[in-house]
């Protein structure tokens, strides 16, 4: 059966395993109900019981089934942080021209969260992002690992606005994008001064616009406020600087 659903350079479990994502997403399957027995499969698809658990696990690394040892295999609810975490890999291999496509990509994301948190922040969420821009420094007058730390307390001030803009799949993408790019972010702290006072007080007119309830001020706070890593990078490359990915020796 598998030679008329492969092409001629797909192998038989390459295409057992497509066969089965295409049925889960046609909700064949739904989330948390379980697939027919690995010696059924074998007989739809005309394959060995070998190649089906080789689909299986291909499908299980790309966490669209979860395999249980002597259960069997169960369609997985979709969760975007997960699915995300391939991208962090490839950017850090990426050249910086590709980080640059990514840092814009944030932008765009982060500005539209920051956006529906203006909407929909509740009281508990304005006191998160509260306490979150107390963590922030005042100053530059600490060492390299300080630097470090404010950049994860950036992180943690995207993150909650995230949280607060009620849209996972949009948070889970910022999220993702956040922690990909952060190491050009703690590069830019080592050599541009005024970094983390500036971030902070971006953090203060983001949160600002929040707890005002203004999404267009909002958006165009955060989109200035990653706009500043672009330029930073930007500026990097056109020198010709070494190292421009934040790598350090």
């Amino acid at each position: 059966m598998t030679d008329g659903i492969r092409p001629r350079d797909m192998s038989a479990a390459d295409a057992v395993a497509n066969a089965l994502r295409e049925a889960i997403r046609a909700g064949r399957w739904l989330p948390g109900d379980r697939l027919p027995p690995e010696r059924a499969l074998a007989a739809t698809f005309e394959v060995s019981r070998n190649t089906v658990r080789e689909a299986l696990g291909s499908l299980s690394r790309m966490h669209i089934v979860d395999v249980r040892r002597g259960s069997g295999a169960y369609v997985t609810a979709p969760d975007p942080r997960v699915l995300l975490d391939a991208l962090a890999p490839v950017v850090d291999m990426s050249p910086d021209t590709t980080v640059l496509d990514v840092l814009a990509l944030r932008r765009i994301v982060e500005a539209e969260i920051a956006g529906l948190a203006a909407v929909r922040a509740t009281d508990q969420d304005l006191g998160a992002l509260t306490g979150s821009l107390e963590r922030m420094p005042r100053d530059q007058s600490w060492g390299d690992s300080d630097m470090e730390t404010v950049a994860r307390e950036d992180m943690r001030f995207h993150g909650l606005i995230g949280a607060a803009s009620g849209n996972a799949t949009l948070s889970a993408l910022a999220g993702s994008l956040n922690g990909v790019t952060l190491r050009v972010r703690i590069w830019r702290g080592y050599v541009e001064a005024g970094v983390a006072t500036s971030a902070r007080n971006e953090h203060q007119a983001i949160l600002a616009a929040i707890r005002e309830h203004d999404p267009a001020r909002a958006t165009a706070c955060a989109a200035a406020h990653v706009a500043g890593v672009e330029r930073f990078l930007r500026s990097r490359i056109s020198s010709g600087t070494e190292q421009a990915h934040g790598r350090r020796s």
